[in-house]
């Protein structure tokens, strides 16, 4: 396990984190489609839906991070893994849908033994924000 993932464990924040100017918007978890699906099996694929607003008076950017963790993985694992971003340019007072998709691959570690990716049943959590540190959405997740 590396020291970033170790004293994110110890002290669940980082010394430092690498930002860029803030976006001021705010972020709403739909309460319709994909993201209601809080068990998935096999290989069936996860949405995450999110809307992103931006509420200054200015043009901007937006990169929404997707993060999934395991409540217990059977193997020492991060707290948090990215596993996708989007990127939204709005302009001010806009706002936009977006979505990322989360294929087996976001829940599976690699299996030494086996030599292979495996993705185990259990319960996940999935965040949604500007970075590891700063997640402004989440849901959980059960994988059968």
């Amino acid at each position: 396990m590396s020291a970033y993932n170790s004293a994110l464990r110890k002290y669940r924040n980082p010394i430092y984190t690498i930002r860029g100017a803030p976006l001021r918007r705010t972020r709403e978890l739909l309460r319709h489609g994909h993201s209601q699906n809080s068990r998935v099996s096999g290989n069936q694929p996860v949405t995450v839906s999110f809307d992103v607003t931006n509420t200054g008076n200015r043009a901007a950017a937006d990169v929404a991070e997707v993060y999934v963790g395991e409540a217990t993985p059977p193997v020492p694992r991060p707290l948090r893994e990215l596993k996708g971003f989007t990127k939204v340019l709005l302009n001010p007072g806009e706002t936009k849908h977006d979505s990322a998709e989360l294929n087996r691959r976001a829940f599976a570690y690699y299996n030494v033994g086996k030599h292979e990716w495996t993705a185990d049943p259990g319960k996940f959590q999935i965040y949604v924000g500007d970075s590891s540190q700063q997640m402004e959405l989440n849901r959980n997740l059960v994988r059968q």
